[in-house]
């Protein structure tokens, strides 16, 4: 099977670990406990064998996708003949300190909202550890599905069924209800996570980390959306930017991506900034490109 062009995929990042959403909504790409690690989610590599967390409302093959400006947080609109759902994809960030400025909460959150009539949801877990050799054995403990001998743990507000290695969702929603997937990386991790405040938190970081670029001309936009990329590629204990959120090609080493020199980045000035380079857009394609290509300058 074919896989999709790699700029058909949105990104997410906490700047401890990434992720990529495919355009059907499902997550093919996440490596724990950090960028470097295991590749539990590959499906971009491999349709068959590769980890995936897939989502899906009955009749809408696909959603139409952007940014929620100024953040990292993808919003996803799917618009079913029976109803509309909104579905805001993000790895949780916090604000940090003067050393680390941004720390991650190490939890990818996929919540959902219902904007009109009733919709039929699906949402499927199934990592494959080492890069797809392998399923994983789950087993619940304090209240969340957790995987043997990975760090790596499931939450959801709706009912989960364990089927080997796959955790399945399948619920009906009606207008004004929302339902929330957690995905963590926290082996330690312990109490109830609010989505909601997981969601205001991180908007609210990306977004006053943005509001320091004093850039105002061309394109600002863009601008600051390539800035907090190139900051979403930045290893979080070091600042080293990583060259691309995916693996080494075929022949080399099979781990995640590997981390460069460090380089400190500020949107609009500093040792680097970020310049948008614009591609044309493809007919049917995301009203925003998910991957906007980047130029560094020193």
């Amino acid at each position: 099977m074919t896989c999709p062009p790699i700029d058909s995929y949105a990104f997410l990042s906490d700047t401890h670990t990434a992720a990529l959403v495919a355009a059907d909504g499902a997550i093919e790409w996440f490596c724990v406990p950090h960028f470097a690690g295991d590749a539990v989610l590959a499906r971009l590599l491999d349709r068959r064998i590769g980890g995936v967390l897939g989502l899906s409302v009955a009749g809408c093959p696909r959603p139409t996708r952007r940014y929620l400006p100024d953040t990292l947080v993808l919003g996803s609109r799917w618009s079913a003949p029976d109803g509309t759902a909104v579905v805001k994809d993000f790895l949780a960030v916090a604000p940090g300190d003067p050393v680390q400025p941004l720390r991650a909460d190490q939890v990818l959150v996929r919540r959902v909202t219902v904007e009109r009539g009733t919709v039929r949801l699906t949402v499927r877990v199934e990592p494959r550890p080492d890069h797809g050799a392998r399923e994983v054995a789950w087993e619940r403990v304090d209240g969340r599905w957790r995987a043997a001998g990975i760090p790596l743990w499931v939450d959801s507000d709706l009912p989960v069924e364990a089927t080997g290695g796959v955790l399945r969702i399948e619920a009906e929603l009606s207008a004004g209800e929302q339902a929330a997937v957690l995905v963590g990386y926290d082996e330690d991790a312990a109490g109830h996570r609010d989505p909601d405040e997981l969601l205001a938190r991180t908007c609210r970081t990306w977004q006053e980390w943005s509001a320091r670029s004093d850039y105002t001309g061309f394109g600002a936009d863009a601008v600051r959306h390539s800035a907090l990329v190139l900051r979403g590629l930045s290893f979080d204990e070091t600042g080293a930017l990583i060259a691309a959120p995916t693996t080494k090609p075929a022949g080399g080493d099979r781990r995640g991506p590997q981390l460069g020199l460090p380089v400190r980045v500020a949107p609009g000035r500093g040792a680097a900034t970020a310049r948008a380079v614009p591609s044309r857009p493809r007919r049917g394609g995301t009203p925003v490109p998910a991957l906007p290509a980047l130029r560094l300058h020193r």
